[in-house]
């Protein structure tokens, strides 16, 4: 395990250029995403209005029913208002996002992510890279400004970075998912569970942790799993 330990200006400095970088990650991140969206987006329309056109010449249910949500495979089901408010968001500068804008962002990501649509979760999962970039740079960018000493450290177990930042008498801890770890480790369970791959060990070691701890990325992962792929790491490599 590696400890990153810095004090005094060192500690401005280099998280000044911390916060700056992670601002143009998300802001060059938004450029892609947009394409993914818009592409979901396109399609579940046409499903919509495809499944839309059957069901109202047989006049099972009116347009405005059907409106209200727009189903993926999988059993996902995102509304219109959910869509809407994604557009919006998106669309704007990223140092701008509310607490609220970001969880929003956690919550559509997740829920894209648990879908079995292959483009839905691609996405789902950039939209948690979005999500948990702008969430350390509205965390970090005012407590950092505080600092008098910072440890971070890299636990690869965990898929986390952890960070101590110490000022006066006290210790303010910051944790920040590595969405590409936690990413990789899913996808690991899900070659396993189509047979393309062996049992995957690191998954299951981070899944038999995670069981009893509650930090941002255990949440993450545990969210992002299946129960049906929660059952194989549960099961072992004898399933």
């Amino acid at each position: 395990m590696e400890v990153l330990i810095l004090s005094g200006l060192a500690v401005l400095l280099v998280l000044s250029a911390i916060i700056y970088r992670k601002l143009a990650e998300i802001r060059e991140q938004l450029i892609y995403l947009m394409a993914d969206y818009l592409a979901i987006r396109d399609e579940m329309h046409h499903q919509l209005y495809s499944v839309l056109g059957a069901l109202e010449r047989r006049g099972i249910v009116s347009r405005e029913e059907l409106e209200r949500s727009v189903p993926l495979s999988g059993g996902t089901t995102i509304s219109k208002e959910d869509m809407d408010r994604l557009d919006a968001i998106l669309g704007r500068d990223p140092d701008t996002y509310s607490e609220e804008d970001i969880k929003f962002l956690r919550r559509m990501g997740i829920n894209l992510i648990r879908s079995r649509n292959k483009k839905a979760v691609k996405l789902g999962h950039k939209l948690l890279v979005l999500a948990a970039k702008s969430e350390y740079y509205t965390a970090m960018s005012g407590r950092l400004a505080r600092a008098e000493r910072l440890e971070a450290n890299y636990r690869r177990d965990l898929c986390m970075a952890e960070v101590k930042l110490y000022r006066g008498g006290s210790v303010e801890y910051v944790e920040e998912p590595d969405v590409d770890c936690i990413m990789e480790r899913v996808n690991s369970v899900r070659d396993f569970a189509a047979g393309k791959t062996g049992f995957p060990e690191e998954a299951a070691r981070m899944y038999r942790e995670c069981k009893y701890q509650s930090n941002a990325s255990c949440r993450m992962f545990m969210e992002m799993l299946r129960d049906d792929e929660k059952r194989l790491l549960e099961l072992g490599p004898s399933r």
